[in-house]
């Protein structure tokens, strides 16, 4: 008898240490892991294989673990239903053994590990592949069988590991946090996979900020107005509604008209097709629209087909490289601080980049740009140096452009009192 119980106290123990070594592998640091690799730790080294070889990790502990599970189990049955035929004591030592196992073989093992995750990943990963190396043979067979049944049911997903987008954010976070990812690299991971979800409302120049011309403009007024300003694609209305867009110029086609001397034609004889896309199209998707039809530039619509906004090729890649100068751009603070809590604000900047670099909450639902925001608290379009109070902040108008909101100073009330 003493004997049995030495031998199920070691089958507990047995699923006590493979329960607290997956636990320990799964949830330790990777990245700590490779970094003390480097520097020559060997149990570092058998732990980052280990975890990053799933195969055999989880192999060698379900076999592991489910053999001391049976044993422990059949052992302790047969030891204590000895002279005992009655139904309801087999009942009694089932319940007694799934309990014992339940807390020594699971709760207990996983919750120490889960405390110091990598102080016992280091510890325990020795161990684990020395087992693993001793049942080889049964791991490769535990998962040869499982995988003849994958693939039946879904051939192309039985080769296929994949990686959600999720996990994808969280190592780049984690990786930076560690000092494996520098922090532009993260910035532009994060953006590449944001880029996919992306529509085109949320990076277009907006509709008031749209630089036209006419069709019936000269190509030599044409080449006076535009040249200067470096623009190199600029949309086309006819009919003096600046809504009515019938192409757009390409800098290059003026220019080549002007070298020509066709001074006095009209646009509307270099002028080419505008595309026309809807707000709520993937970004992706525009750009790989973009580059099978080698165009740089569209027009905006919403579901009524209204003008928008314009989109071009620049505004994409800006959404993942940054902002894009050239030289005729001149690089300008959106955001230029005035005071403690004192701000200048671009009328185009979003609402949701305001409340970040601010560290504010204003509602974003019905208004994209900061400038919209503050006309919607007016209810109507302000004159500059109207001011408006709103949740402890008060708006300014700098400056107008039309009946658009330029500039806007921003003085936040810090300290409770929204009165």
């Amino acid at each position: 008898m003493i004997i049995v119980i030495f031998i199920m106290v070691v089958l507990l123990g047995f699923s006590f240490f493979f329960s607290m070594s997956e636990a320990s592998l799964v949830a330790t640091n990777p990245s700590l892991l490779k970094r003390l690799s480097a520097t020559g730790d060997k149990r570092a080294l058998m732990a980052f294989k280990l975890m990053t070889n799933r195969k055999v990790l989880f192999g060698t502990i379900l076999l592991g673990n489910n053999i001391a599970i049976v044993a422990f189990t059949m052992l302790g049955e047969k030891t204590f239903s000895e002279g005992h035929a009655e139904n309801w004591w087999l009942l009694l030592s089932i319940i007694l053994f799934c309990g014992i196992l339940l807390i020594f073989g699971e709760i207990i093992p996983k919750s120490v590990a889960l405390e110091a995750p990598d102080h016992f990943a280091l510890i325990l990963s020795p161990a684990v592949a020395f087992i693993a190396r001793l049942f080889n043979p049964l791991i490769e067979l535990v998962h040869f069988l499982p995988s003849l049944f994958i693939k039946n049911i879904n051939p192309e997903g039985a080769e296929k590991q994949l990686v959600s987008e999720g996990q994808i954010r969280l190592a780049l976070i984690q990786g930076s946090q560690d000092g494996v990812v520098d922090q532009e690299e993260r910035e532009l991971g994060l953006k590449v996979i944001d880029f996919a979800e992306t529509v085109v409302e949320k990076v277009m120049t907006l509709r008031g900020d749209i630089e036209s011309l006419p069709a019936e403009l000269s190509i030599k007024d044409a080449y006076k107005r535009i040249v200067p300003h470096g623009f190199t694609r600029v949309p086309i209305y006819a009919n003096d509604d600046v809504d009515n867009i019938v192409g757009f110029l390409n800098v290059k086609d003026l220019l080549t008209a002007h070298i020509e001397k066709n001074h006095d034609k009209p646009l509307s004889f270099i002028k080419r097709e505008m595309a026309f896309v809807p707000e709520k199209k993937k970004i992706l998707d525009l750009m790989l629209d973009f580059q099978k039809e080698q165009n740089h530039i569209a027009m905006v619509i919403d579901e009524v087909g209204s003008i928008t906004g314009l989109i071009t090729l620049e505004d994409l890649l800006e959404e993942v490289v940054g902002e894009i100068y050239d030289e005729h751009d001149e690089p300008e603070e959106k955001i230029y601080k005035l005071g403690q809590d004192t701000f200048l604000l671009d009328g185009r900047l979003s609402v949701e980049e305001v409340n970040s670099e601010l560290d504010v909450e204003l509602l974003e639902e019905d208004y994209e740009t900061i400038g919209g925001f503050v006309t919607g608290l007016f209810g109507k379009v302000p004159r500059k140096g109207q001011s408006i109070q709103h949740a402890g902040m008060n708006f300014t108008v700098v400056r107008m452009e039309n009946r658009r909101i330029d500039q806007i100073k921003m003085k936040i009330n810090r300290n409770g009192n929204h009165n």
